[in-house]
C-alpha cells in the first residue's frame, strides 16, 4: 500500500454524504481517513465503519485495501467529549490533516433544543477538536457542510456572501443550520474555515443511483403511489436540485485551493426548476393519467385541511400527518447564486448536468428501483 501523505477527518460518514465522501478520498492514493462515529445499536464505531466500508465495497479485496486507510474514531458529537483532540491527533498520525464536518440531524420536526444540541452544538465541538489538531500543527482546513436553505424565507436571489439578513425559518433544520454555520464563521480568524452549502442534495448525475430515498425522494413516492389527493404548493415553486457526485466533487477541488480559506460556496444547480415541471415529468416516468389538484398552500389548503383530517384513513392520513413538514418546500421562490463556485470550478471538468435529463435520471432509478426495494436492472 503506498505510504499514507495526507489525512481527511469526515464526520457524518455513515450518511448519504458523508458515504460519497468516504468512497471518493478513499479512491485518492495516500489518503487515509478518519471517521468519528458513535456506537449505535448495540454496534461500535469500528463495527459501524466495517458495515459501511462492506456496503460500499463489495469486493473483498479492495475493502480489504480500504479498511487499512480507515480509522474509525469512537465519539458522540452530542455529548461533551474532551478526549476527542487527542483521539483524532492519534488518529491522523502525525498526517496534514483537513477535516470535513458534514454530522447533522435533516429532520424538520425536531424540538428546536434537540436540533440545536446535534446540529449547533455538534459542530462546536468538531471545532474545538480541530482546534487542539490547529495547536499540533496538522490541520490545513476545515470544511463546514451548510446547506442553502440557511436562507429561510427568503425569497429571490440568495448571494453566497449573504448568511443572517433577519429572516425567519421554515423549520428547527434550517434555523440551526443557520446558527451552526454562524458558529463556523466566528472561528474564521482562529482556523482555515472553508464553508459549502448544498441545496437538495440527490442521486448521482450519470445514474441516478442514491444510498438514501429521503427528501426530495418521499413526496416522489406517496406521489408515484397515487397517495396524493391535492398539491399543496405554487405552481412556480423553484427547486434547486444536485446530484451527490457534484458536490463532493466540487467540496473536493475547492479544498485543495488556497484562496477558497475564508470562502462560502453555493453547491448548487443555480438554475429553476418549478413545481409544475417537476410534476409533470413525474406523471410521465411514473405514468400517472391525472394528476391531483393543486390548492394554495397560503389560502385555500388551511380551510380544506380539517376537513381532509376527518375524511382520510389509512396510508392517505399518514400522508396527510407526514407530509406537513414538506410543504413549505412546495412555495418557497429562492434562487441561489453560485458564481464565487462556477469561478472555483473554472478550468475543471466538474459540471452540473442538463437538469431535465438529470431530473429523468433521478425519477427513472427511483422507478427502476422501486424507491429502494429492488436492485435496478442491469443496463
Amino acid at each position: 500500500m503506498e505510504r499514507e501523505q495526507r489525512a481527511t477527518v469526515v464526520t457524518g460518514a455513515t450518511g448519504f454524504l458523508g458515504r460519497e465522501l468516504l468512497t471518493a478520498l478513499l479512491a485518492t492514493p495516500g489518503e487515509r481517513v478518519v471517521t468519528p462515529l458513535r456506537p449505535s445499536r448495540g454496534e461500535s464505531a469500528a463495527a459501524r465503519t466495517a458495515r459501511l466500508l462492506e456496503a460500499v465495497f463489495p469486493d473483498p479485496d479492495r475493502r480489504e485495501e480500504a479498511a487499512g486507510r480507515v480509522h474509525p474514531v469512537e465519539t458522540d458529537l452530542v455529548a461533551d467529549d474532551p478526549r476527542l483532540g487527542e483521539a483524532l491527533r492519534r488518529a491522523v498520525d502525525g498526517l496534514p490533516t483537513r477535516v470535513i464536518h458534514g454530522a447533522a440531524s435533516v429532520a424538520f420536526d425536531l424540538p428546536l433544543e434537540e436540533a440545536r444540541r446535534i446540529n449547533v452544538d455538534g459542530t462546536r465541538r468538531m471545532l474545538e477538536a480541530a482546534g487542539a489538531l490547529a495547536q499540533a500543527g496538522l490541520l490545513t482546513r476545515f470544511a463546514y457542510v451548510s446547506t442553502a436553505f440557511v436562507a429561510g424565507l427568503r425569497e429571490g436571489t440568495v448571494y453566497e456572501h449573504e448568511l443572517d439578513v433577519g429572516q425567519d425559518f421554515t423549520n428547527t433544520y434550517e434555523r440551526t443550520k443557520r446558527e451552526a454555520e454562524q458558529l463556523a464563521r466566528d472561528w474564521q480568524g482562529r482556523l482555515p474555515v472553508t464553508l459549502f452549502r448544498p441545496s437538495i442534495v440527490a442521486g448521482r448525475a450519470s445514474t441516478g443511483e442514491t444510498s438514501h430515498f429521503r427528501v426530495l425522494y418521499w413526496p416522489l413516492k406517496v406521489f408515484a403511489r397515487h397517495l396524493v389527493v391535492c398539491i399543496p404548493g405554487e405552481r412556480d415553486a423553484v427547486f434547486d436540485i444536485v446530484p451527490v457526485d457534484f458536490v463532493v466533487d466540487a467540496l473536493l477541488h475547492i479544498l485543495e485551493r488556497e484562496d477558497s480559506v475564508g470562502g462560502c460556496y453555493h453547491l448548487t444547480a443555480g438554475t429553476e426548476v418549478t413545481l409544475d415541471a417537476m410534476v409533470r415529468l413525474a406523471a410521465e416516468i411514473f405514468e400517472i393519467r391525472r394528476v391531483p389538484p393543486y390548492v394554495s398552500p397560503r389560502r385555500l389548503y388551511p380551510l380544506l385541511r380539517p376537513l381532509l383530517a376527518l375524511v382520510l384513513v389509512g396510508r392517505f392520513r399518514n400522508v396527510l400527518e407526514v407530509g406537513e413538514v414538506y410543504i413549505p418546500y412546495l412555495c418557497k421562490r429562492l434562487v441561489f447564486d453560485n458564481r464565487g463556485t462556477r469561478a472555483a470550478l473554472q478550468g475543471s471538468t466538474i459540471r452540473m448536468p442538463d437538469m431535465n435529463a438529470y431530473l429523468k435520471t433521478i425519477f427513472s432509478y427511483a422507478r427502476a428501483t422501486d424507491f429502494g426495494r429492488r436492485m435496478p436492472a442491469d443496463p
